[in-house]
């Protein structure tokens, strides 16, 4: 069986930096042996427009565009290759050639490397675009508001029974929108934060897809954010607490059982079942009150 290895990173569309959110738009592969790129995008942006107000559409289409036209220069021309570290560093020629790292509204994510078998490349992007893809994956909306509405179910304990103001009146126990910054200066966003021994930083995750690649592919996704900010956690005596929504489809809880296995991993991640975020709460309001 032959064994090569591909990287994609996904093009996000995320409105807002503050908030966090962001929707998949489209994909980038690079097939390092064959020396090609492909790029898959959505032609469909009305669903982008029915999340959020002032989405300009022709700024989108614009990097759509520029990013086609870089991209077929290179396919088509094998030699220019040799010019760009792309093979070990996709991100570097992603932010230099095609989408700077910016706080523009259009960012491509992390990189992620994954075995190539025996599959076609058409087969491994139609793979790839049915997980992750706008229009192929119409559970990006509700996701988007499930992980939400997992931190304001949090967030609507605690502050029924606390008053934040007084609690930080002495010194900073609870935090609204903490970010954390990684040794490379990428900045990371957590909904809350609250003291107790640790710093314990809350952040949403859903896991209702349709399908058992889409939770594999969003739980290694996740496994490698943590695993990349452990030093910071260490450093800054800070814990990880990720609320966690099951998938709707019974066949894919053996998948979502395998993906907290997976989540687990991580010294200071901490991950709280939708069923659990009540309890939770009860901790971190009997933590707070303490003093």
């Amino acid at each position: 069986m032959s064994t090569s290895y591909y990287i994609y990173s996904i093009l996000k569309y995320k409105h807002s930096a503050l908030l966090g959110e962001s929707l998949n738009i489209g994909i980038l592969v690079y097939f390092p042996v064959q020396n090609r790129f492909v790029f898959k995008h959505t032609n469909n942006l009305k669903r982008v427009k029915s999340v959020y107000n002032n989405v300009s559409e022709k700024t989108i289409k614009h990097y759509f565009k520029q990013i086609d036209n870089k991209l077929n220069t290179l396919n088509e021309n094998p030699e220019f290759f040799s010019q760009f570290e792309i093979k070990d560093a996709l991100e570097s020629f992603i932010n230099k050639e095609l989408l700077p790292i910016d706080s523009s509204v259009l960012q491509f994510d992390r990189s992620i490397q994954s075995i190539k078998y025996d599959e076609s490349i058409d087969d491994i992007v139609d793979t790839l675009s049915k997980s992750y893809f706008f229009e192929a994956n119409k559970s990006n909306v509700s996701n988007v508001t499930i992980e939400t509405q997992l931190s304001k179910q949090f967030y609507k304990y605690i502050s029924s029974k606390l008053d934040f103001e007084k609690i930080n009146e002495q010194s900073k126990r609870f935090y609204q929108n903490y970010k954390v910054i990684n040794d490379t200066g990428r900045e990371y966003k957590f909904d809350y934060g609250w003291q107790n021994g640790t710093l314990n930083l809350v952040r949403s995750l859903s896991f209702d897809l349709k399908t058992s690649s889409s939770i594999e592919n969003k739980a290694h996704q996740t496994l490698g954010l943590f695993i990349d900010l452990q030093n910071e956690a260490e450093a800054q005596n800070l814990r990880y607490d990720l609320l966690v929504a099951k998938p709707k489809l019974k066949e894919l809880f053996k998948d979502y059982d395998h993906a907290l296995k997976l989540l687990e991993t991580p010294k200071r991640l901490k991950v709280i079942e939708e069923k659990e975020i009540e309890s939770y709460s009860r901790k971190a309001i009997d933590a707070l009150t303490l003093f």
